[in-house]
Parts: structure tokens; sequence; C-alpha cells
């Protein structure tokens, strides 16, 4: 009867590589509790790229003077690379169910914050599986790919270009610059800060010429009076209030519209008028009437802004009609930018329809939320990743070698179907 293998006895298999991947991220969270986080400088230019070259040569010289070894055969095995994957893909599943940040935050849990859950690119136990991964990645690269052969041409395309992107991705996000300018009508600014607040000099000078706001139609809710809560409590009902023949029913309560405003200012104690000026607001004549009762009531709602206070309708002592203020739909800013070598470009930056130049983007961000459609300024997030053509020409690579590899298998099909 075969003796049943102890753990660490040669050949190691998945047994040792799952002990590997706990034991680094044993270690990896006792440093994280004892020193903190890896410091994010240490990411950033020229430091990457000495990190970089220092581990291919390290990796290299332990290829080429131990190539025969065990280690070496169990670090290019697959039970090894399966294993480690899978540890490294729990940690990936940690970050999308943990919101991360860059900076530390408030609202931030103690525990969380100890253990790095907030941000965990910049813990030990990350940077172990990370490194160990890269690892493993490297020797199979050299192991399949000195010498080359043409059968395995796809194979190291394949696994160079998910090395690239792993490299260029985390060794390159110390380089990443994401700042914040606050732009104002009439004005050019060429000052930014980042999360921390720092303020820098940038190289490129924005002006604002046009800040829109399109919003949705604004909802017209009942409320509790004595609470604020919207009724009914079980699933609160709304009437958008698309113009002065919106109907509906909200509860027991049988609404109509008989005069909508969308820019409306009061112009004496319950009644509105339109105006257009910077604060007015959606107003609405609203007519309510009890269901099976002969109980109506009338009068006018509306949102409110900073500039004017909101205006409910009472329908008794415990129920009110309020308007909602307009949710944005889409908001946008006519720009013009300068950059310093005399370049001038005419454009409107949207949500989620950045602009690029000189290497940056710029995507709109914000405007003040007090202020809505007449805000006074529009928030403009400038990002910088300088290694994304890198990640670019890593995930070319990736496509390279699935299509080559996928030309060999048919290649060899149809080699055995000829004979």
């Amino acid at each position: 009867m075969p003796t049943k293998r102890k753990i660490w006895q040669a050949p190691w298999a998945y047994k040792e590589a799952a002990a590997f991947c706990i034991g680094l991220l044993a270690i990896g969270l006792f440093l994280q509790i004892a020193v903190g986080p890896i410091s994010r400088a240490i990411f950033a230019f020229p430091y990457n790229i000495y990190l970089s070259i220092f581990f291919i040569a390290l990796i290299g010289m332990a290829f080429i003077f131990a190539n025969k070894s065990g280690m070496v055969r169990w670090l290019s095995a697959t039970p090894t690379a399966i294993t480690t994957i899978l540890a490294f893909g729990f940690i990936v599943i940690l970050m999308g169910l943990t919101p991360q940040h860059d900076t530390p935050r408030q609202e931030s849990s103690e525990m969380l914050s100890l253990i790095g859950l907030d941000n965990i690119t910049q813990t030990w136990y990350f940077a172990f599986l990370y490194l160990f991964l890269l690892t493993i990645l490297t020797v199979t690269i050299l192991k399949r790919g000195i010498p080359l052969k043409a059968k395995n041409i796809g194979f190291v395309l394949n696994h160079l270009g998910l090395w690239v992107v792993l490299v260029a991705g985390v060794l390159g996000s110390g380089d990443i610059a994401r700042l914040k300018m606050t732009i104002y009508e009439g004005k050019v600014e060429w000052r930014a800060s980042d999360a921390m607040g720092v303020i820098y000099e940038m190289p490129i000078a924005i002006q604002l010429n046009d800040f829109k706001i399109e919003e949705y139609p604004p909802k017209l809710y009942a409320i509790d009076t004595r609470t604020g809560d919207a009724l009914p409590l079980s699933k609160p009902q709304f009437i958008a209030i698309e113009g002065k023949n919106a109907k509906g029913m909200i509860g027991r309560y049988a609404i109509e519209t008989q005069r909508y405003i969308a820019d409306a200012a009061p112009v004496k104690v319950d009644k509105f008028e339109h105006v257009y000026m910077p604060g007015t607001s959606p107003a609405a004549f609203i007519k309510a009437k009890t269901e099976n009762s002969n109980t109506e009531k009338s009068g006018w709602v509306s949102s409110g802004s900073f500039a004017f206070p909101h205006k409910a309708l009472y329908l008794n002592d415990t129920v009110g009609l309020v308007l909602k203020s307009p949710e944005p739909k889409k908001f946008e800013s006519n720009v013009t930018i300068f950059t310093k070598d005399g370049k001038q470009f005419s454009t409107i930056i949207e949500v989620n329809k950045p602009f690029s130049v000189n290497g940056w983007k710029l995507y709109q961000l914000g405007y003040n939320d007090k202020e809505g459609k007449w805000s006074s300024y529009s928030t403009i997030e400038l990002v910088k990743d300088p290694w994304l053509p890198v990640v670019y020409s890593g995930i070319v690579l990736l496509l390279l070698g699935s299509l080559t590899m996928f030309w060999n298998a048919n290649k060899q099909n149809r080699a055995k179907h000829v004979e």
C-alpha cells in the first residue's frame, strides 16, 4: 500500500502552495497591524523603475543558477499557479466588497483601517501575494521562453502580456495624478488640489464659459408633517410634475396640477410668477381632493432654493404636499483650455465624456449642489496616468498570444483530420 505523502515532502503540490499563501497572508497582516501601510512613494518614479529592474535581475539570476532546482520547478508548476491565483483573487474580491480610498477617511472604521481593507493595494499582504504571483509568472515565462520554440510563442506572449499589465498597473499606480480644479464662469484657473488639499500649479489653464444642467421633472410627494417621512410609509408614491396637466394619485389623494412654472419666485405670500434670475426654482399650483370625499384643497408648492424658501401645501394637520428639488439628468461645462506651449481648445466636458490634452484627461466631476442649475462654479477632475500606454501594450500582447494559441490549436486540429 503506497505511503501517503506528508506536507513539505517533495514534490510539492497544492498543500504546500496553500500553506505558503496562507503564510504570506499571515505575515503581511501582522506587518500591516505592526507598522502600518506601505508608503505610496515607493510606487512613484523612479523607485518603481528601480524595483522592476531589481526584481527582474533577481529572478533572472535565480533562474540561471537554479533552473533545475525543485523550488523553480514548483514555482512553474500548475498547482502553485492555481492556488496563488485563487488567493490573489480572494484579495481582489475583498477590494470589490469594501470601499477603497487613496487617503484615510473619517467614515472608515478603525478595524478596517487597521488591517488595510479600505486601501488594500497599500497593504503588506497584498504586496506579498502580488510579488509571489509575479514571481510565478516570471519563472513560467522563462521556463517556456528559453529557448523559445514556435509552439510556445502564443503561451509566452499571453503570459508576458499579463506580466506587463500586472507590473504597470500596480507599480505604476504611484505615478497617477488625480487633482481637482474649481473653475468660475469668465475666469481662468490654473491651480488644482489633490485629496490632501495640496495646491499645484498646472501646465494647463481652464476658463469656464458656461455651465448647464439638464434636470428631470420635479417630484411631488405627500409627507407626514410630524416626521417628514414620505407617504405611504410602506412604499412612498410621487407624481412627476412635467407640466400643468400632471395628474395622479398619492395614497387617498387625487392630485391635479393647474399651473406649473419651471423658473418661479414668490411675488406675494401665496403667489408665484415666472422670474428668470439666480435662485428661482420650480413651482406648481396644485389641487388635491380626498378620495370618496368632497374635501378639496389647493395652493402653491415650490421646491425652494438657496435664495427662496420652499413652499408646502398642507392638506390637514398631519399631511402635506411638498415638491422635491429636480434631480440632475446631465450637466456639462463649456470651457476654453490653454496650454503652456501656446495651444488653445474650446470644448464641452460632460460626465463620462472626458477631454484629453497633453497627457491629461479632464472629467466633469461636480458643481455647487446647493445652487443647483444656478451653480457659480464647476469642478473638473484632472487625471494623468503615464503608465496607461504600457498597460494597453500588455493587453495587446495578451490578445496576440490568445490569437496565436487559437491559431496553433486550429492548425493542429486540421492536421489531425488530414491524417
